[in-house]
Parts: C-alpha cells; sequence; structure tokens
C-alpha cells in the first residue's frame, strides 16, 4: 500500500510539471499590434488619434512624417507634420483647423525650421521659428497683417533644443523603458525656452481603437521661468500646457498612443485610432547576366536628370 501511495505522488508531481512545463511554452500576449513598426522613425508614417470630449466625438489628429526628404540650408531633413481638425458637429460651435509642420535635420535630428497655424473659433496664430544650431541661436517670428515679424531671440543656446514637434522624437529616442527612468529635454515654445522632464511612472497593457499595447505611462514636467508658468499664452499649444493629465507612449519606440488634457469645458481624450507604415522594400534579385545590365548603366550615365532632380529638391523647402 504504501508503494501505492509513492507511486501516486510521483505521478501527480509528474503531471503537476509537465502543466506548468505547458503553461511556460504558451506564447506572451504581443506587446504591440501585429503592423507596428519596431522603428522608431519611418519615412512614410502615419499616426491617426481620435478625439472625444465626455463622450462625445470631437475630431481628429494625425501625426506623420513625408516619405521624401527636404533639403533645407543645404541640409537633408525629414518634414513631420501634425493636424487637428474638429469634427462637423463641433465646427457648427467652434471650428478647429490647426497644422504644424518641422523640418528635422536627417544626421542631428535637431529642428531647423518650426511653422505652425492656429485657427480656432476667430482666435488666428501664424508662428515661425529658426533653428541656427551651429550659431547657438533661435528667432521667434509671428505673423502681422502679411509678413512676419521677429518677436524674440534667443542666443548662446548652449544645448540641443526642440520644438513643441519635434519633442516627440526626442521622446522615441530616449532610453525610457522601465518604471523610474527619466529623461530631460529643452524646448522652445515660440516665447520661451524652457526644460521638459519625461518619468516613467507605470508600464501595463492598455486597450485603444487602433489595439492593445504594452505601454508606459509618462508624466511631462514643464519648468517654466520664473513667473512664466502662471501664463500660458493661447499661441502655445496644448504640448506646453500645465494641464496635460496621462499620456501613454507604446514600450517599443514611445509613439504616443493615448493621452488625456484639461480644457476649460472638461477633459479631452485622445487614442490612437489607426495607424499605417510604409511596407518594407525588399531589394528584387534579377537573373540578368552582366551583359545584359551594361545597356541600362549606360542609359543612365551622363544624364543631367538626376542633376536636376536634386536643384529641384534644394528649392523645395528655401523659405
Amino acid at each position: 500500500m504504501k508503494r501505492f501511495w509513492v507511486a501516486l505522488i510521483v505521478v501527480m508531481l509528474t503531471a503537476l510539471l509537465a502543466l506548468c512545463d505547458e503553461k511556460e511554452k504558451k506564447p506572451e500576449k504581443e506587446p504591440f499590434p501585429k503592423d507596428w513598426s519596431k522603428e522608431a522613425l519611418v519615412p512614410g508614417e502615419s499616426l491617426t488619434y481620435s478625439i472625444s470630449w465626455k463622450g462625445i466625438y470631437a475630431g481628429k489628429a494625425t501625426i506623420s512624417i513625408d516619405t521624401e526628404l527636404a533639403t533645407f540650408r543645404k541640409r537633408s531633413c525629414y518634414v513631420m507634420r501634425s493636424t487637428t481638425h474638429s469634427s462637423d458637429f463641433i465646427s457648427n460651435f467652434y471650428e478647429v483647423n490647426d497644422s504644424v509642420t518641422t523640418l528635422l535635420d536627417k544626421e542631428t535630428l535637431q529642428p531647423l525650421k518650426f511653422t505652425k497655424n492656429i485657427r480656432e473659433g476667430s482666435h488666428r496664430s501664424y508662428q515661425l521659428i529658426y533653428f541656427y544650431p551651429d550659431e547657438k541661436r533661435i528667432a521667434y517670428y509671428k505673423r502681422k497683417g502679411d509678413s512676419y515679424v521677429l518677436r524674440k531671440e534667443f542666443t548662446d543656446i548652449q544645448d540641443k533644443v526642440q520644438d513643441v514637434l519635434s519633442i516627440l522624437i526626442s521622446i522615441r529616442m530616449a532610453n525610457l523603458k522601465e518604471i523610474g527612468d527619466k529623461a530631460s529635454v529643452k524646448v522652445c515654445t515660440g516665447k520661451r525656452v524652457a526644460d521638459v522632464e519625461f518619468v516613467v511612472k507605470s508600464k501595463k497593457y492598455i486597450k485603444v481603437e487602433a489595439g492593445e499595447f504594452l505601454a508606459l505611462h509618462i508624466t511631462v514636467g514643464f519648468k517654466a521661468e520664473k513667473g512664466v508658468a502662471e501664463k500660458l499664452g493661447e499661441d502655445e499649444g496644448l504640448f506646453v500646457s500645465d494641464e496635460i493629465g496621462e499620456m501613454w507612449f507604446d514600450a517599443l519606440t514611445r509613439r504616443p498612443v493615448l493621452m488625456t488634457a484639461s480644457v476649460p469645458l472638461g477633459t479631452v481624450k485622445v487614442e490612437l485610432s489607426q495607424f499605417k507604415f510604409p511596407a518594407p522594400k525588399n531589394p528584387r534579385i534579377e537573373e540578368k547576366s552582366p551583359e545584359e545590365k551594361k545597356p541600362e548603366e549606360k542609359k543612365t550615365e551622363g544624364s543631367g536628370e538626376t542633376q536636376d532632380k536634386e536643384k529641384k529638391e534644394e528649392n523645395k523647402a528655401t523659405p
């Protein structure tokens, strides 16, 4: 009888170990949707966000990077854009039509030219910021009538400075992975240059319209000059507001997937609803002999088409 109980215990332990082993082999939950890009910056990417206010669809916002590079001051630049449009229903009361564009140096990822056009209700604001990293200088312009007027100039800028859109790229490149990780970035809002600190507070799976993500809850600390924080200008926008609630970024590339922010009439929720990344380009293997390829090579050699194209691209982003 004793041997029977020993044998039974051995069988039960074996079964239990097998069950545990099976559980261990069970595939883990995916940290991001299947088609999500693992690269932090992809030319041609487009992120679409749904904006809701008190449960009502209020509009949509997009953040995108142009497929083609631009040339500005003889430097190759990524073109990053953001747009915000109110829904038809909200537009009947308060129409929003904002657009922001920044040119980022391909090598340093520093902004060179930032443009912001704000049209909200009857309010209009058109801003332009030129960054001169080599001269350690930033110039802020605001449109008055048909021309832009210099409003403020910052000199002796020692550190890299981002604008309120390119700062999102800085977050992507920052070493923010686990709870407690921190990163600090200088940002120019136009009227001022200030430090922004990002701190990872928590990490968990969250579900938004675009899918389920393993996400980082990152708080934003805006450190303005003395006496300035109390007077946030309406021209400076949501990203530098002290009233930002929660910001969730996917843990892989730190792209924003969910944000809440306080506005005068309540809380606005912005969640990722769609995303699009260009299909990876697989090099096509041609089975032609070297003799068959020669005519094609000769055809392109000596042609002025490539040079003409480069000249046109150089003039693309000239201010």
